[in-house]
């Protein structure tokens, strides 16, 4: 009996503790290990479609760190999308302090875009001719670089390199008809890949580059031609513009041919120097993954079949630079015209240094 009171008033004073306990300030604050108080519902909608839908270059574009987007998309792969707000807190290395601070930077980074899409939509129209039309759905892109030595052409799908070649002119006759450039237009255009989209680069003189060329390239009236035969060729080929497949006349033809501004790509890799373009090589090294981690281009990154890597690497420099003007070409197209890519935009700015 005396065991049975005694344990009843043991009871009785564990309960009584522990209801001093949880109304002490020593009890600990478990709101502090919740951000989702800080965001209503539809911000905490936002921000997880952003984490959930972007890729690794577009939450780079809003200014996430990097070590944070490998964290996010290890847990993403193990676990699937992010199903709340709160779930963020069992990624490994993130503090509430951190995805706090992290959520309000997507929030405000993507309301900028949404802000500056009207002023970019009016700089794109200066950049590329003609415009895009809003309803052309582009997935893959052909560019194509006509220089004096040569023509090359670099085919993306997505982020992935499909198609890369060149076609050198050093071999040609000094002299050449309209025939002649309509027999090597052709010759071309049956090398060059399909896609939604081919573009060159516009250019005020298609001329010789300070007349410096070997005499066997063509002059500037052949240049000329040959661009404007592969845009006639490139458009009314069935295989190639395949939105025209089924036009019964010269006016259903749909264009898909554009020029990109001049020196565009340049100076989005920064390989323009005053007026004048140098060497891409280390672009494009960089761009096929051999270059020092830390150094970040203004551009999605691409992917690749090691075979065109290692073909690339094995081309003279002359043919590694016909190469790659016409990869870098593709990419400021996609990037700036298609994807809308802020870091691409930005590194265009006249403004910038």
């Amino acid at each position: 009996m005396l065991f049975t009171k005694g344990l009843a008033f043991k009871t009785r004073l564990l309960f009584s503790q522990t209801a001093r306990f949880l109304n002490s300030n020593l009890m600990p604050n478990f709101s502090q290990f919740s951000i989702e108080p800080k965001f209503n519902d539809a911000e905490q909608e936002k921000i997880l479609n952003i984490l959930n839908e972007s890729n690794k270059d577009q939450l780079q574009c809003l200014n996430v760190a990097q070590t944070n987007i490998k964290r996010l998309e290890n847990y993403k792969k193990r676990n699937g999308p992010f199903k709340s707000l709160n779930e963020l807190l069992e990624v490994d290395g993130l503090s509430v302090k951190m995805l706090e601070k992290m959520c309000k930077q997507l929030i405000s980074d993507s309301t900028n875009s949404n802000v500056k899409t009207t002023n970019e939509n009016k700089k794109m129209r200066q950049i590329l001719t003609p415009q895009l039309p809003a309803s052309t759905h582009v997935s893959t892109a052909v560019g194509i670089h006509l220089a004096p030595m040569g023509v090359s052409w670099a085919k993306l799908s997505g982020n992935q390199l499909e198609s890369w070649g060149y076609e050198d002119f050093t071999n040609l006759p000094k002299k050449m008809f309209s025939t002649d450039t309509f027999k090597l237009a052709l010759g071309i255009l049956n090398q060059i890949p399909t896609g939604d989209a081919y573009i060159f680069e516009g250019t005020s003189s298609m001329g010789l580059q300070g007349q410096k060329q070997s005499s066997a390239v063509p002059p500037y009236t052949q240049q000329l031609e040959l661009c404007s035969m592969l845009l006639a060729l490139i458009n009314t080929s069935s295989s190639h513009n395949t939105v025209s497949q089924d036009a019964d006349s010269d006016a259903d033809i749909t264009n898909c041919v554009y020029f990109l501004r001049s020196k565009l790509p340049a100076r989005m890799f920064k390989t323009l120097v005053g007026n004048e373009c140098v060497s891409c090589t280390s672009v494009i090294l960089h761009l096929l993954g051999d270059s020092p981690d830390g150094v970040m281009l203004p551009c999605s990154s691409i992917t690749f079949e090691e075979k065109l890597k290692s073909d690339y690497l094995g081309k003279s420099p002359a043919h590694k630079e016909l190469l790659g003007q016409a990869l870098m070409l593709v990419i400021a197209f996609m990037d700036l015209c298609v994807r809308k890519n802020p870091v691409s935009i930005k590194a265009i700015a006249p403004n910038r240094k």
